[in-house]
């Protein structure tokens, strides 16, 4: 029996080393995806004001402020990206992904 429990805490300190923790994968997967799929728009600092936010009318998002970010964040973020909203269109993102990239919007632009 004690064996059994060391293989499996060697274990996941083997998966841990080789993939990550959970919360750090998670955060990196939101942080590219947020580069990749909304920096444009919403810019590096997630105030709205991207490269292609000149474009838009209404301007996009500004994540800091507690107009957007108040309220349930995450089904906003999710019904936004599932179903788009004015002049953002729908994006292909995955269940996981949309969790990953509001989990990085919620860390680094919500004061």
């Amino acid at each position: 029996m004690r064996k059994m429990v060391l293989w499996a805490v060697a274990g996941l300190f083997l998966g841990v080393g080789l993939f990550g923790a959970p919360n750090a994968s998670m955060a990196q997967d939101g942080k590219q995806i947020f580069a990749a799929k909304c920096e444009a728009c919403h810019g590096e600092k997630g105030d709205g004001k991207g490269p292609l936010a000149k474009t838009f009318d209404p301007k996009p998002g500004n994540f800091s402020d507690p107009k957007i970010s108040g309220g349930d964040f995450s089904k906003k973020i999710a019904d936004s990206v599932t179903k788009g909203k004015n002049q953002m269109v729908p994006v292909n993102l995955k269940p996981d992904e949309i969790k990953a990239v509001t989990e990085y919007i919620k860390k680094t632009f919500i004061k």
